[in-house]
């Protein structure tokens, strides 16, 4: 875990790859199966209410140790998320009050909307 912590963004990911691929053939097998039941799993759960999104993104962590492209996709992915983080965050510091009241409003009223269609699908059926 050091490895990737200490890595640079962009490379994280890669350097990850680099250092399992040094490791026995039992932990790789586990790492690609587990790595792909989550993401198996992810899938499944983009169509039901869960967090979808969450185990592929696990998913795709753990397959990333056993696979360079998909290693360097996840690294790109990075860069591109930290991007849109940066602007996000300056966006936010510079809307005044009613901006951030009315997103914060906006965001609540969708989740809790999302939350009864959720409560309504899975026990009203």
């Amino acid at each position: 875990m050091q490895t990737f912590e200490s890595a640079l963004p962009g490379r994280r990911f890669e350097k990850l790859y680099e250092a399992r691929k040094r490791s026995d053939g039992t932990s790789r097998i586990a790492f690609t199966a587990t790595g792909d039941l989550l993401l198996a799993g992810g899938v499944v759960l983009l169509f039901i209410p869960g967090p979808g999104l969450v185990l592929i993104a696990f998913g795709g962590a753990l397959v990333a140790q056993q696979s360079l492209w998909l290693a360097r996709m996840l690294d790109r992915l990075e860069l591109t998320l930290r991007k849109l983080l940066r602007k996000a965050r300056s966006c936010w510091k510079g809307s005044s009050t009613a901006v951030r009241t009315a997103l914060v409003a906006g965001t609540a009223i969708c989740a809790a909307g999302a939350a009864y269609v959720g409560y309504l699908w899975l026990f009203k059926n």
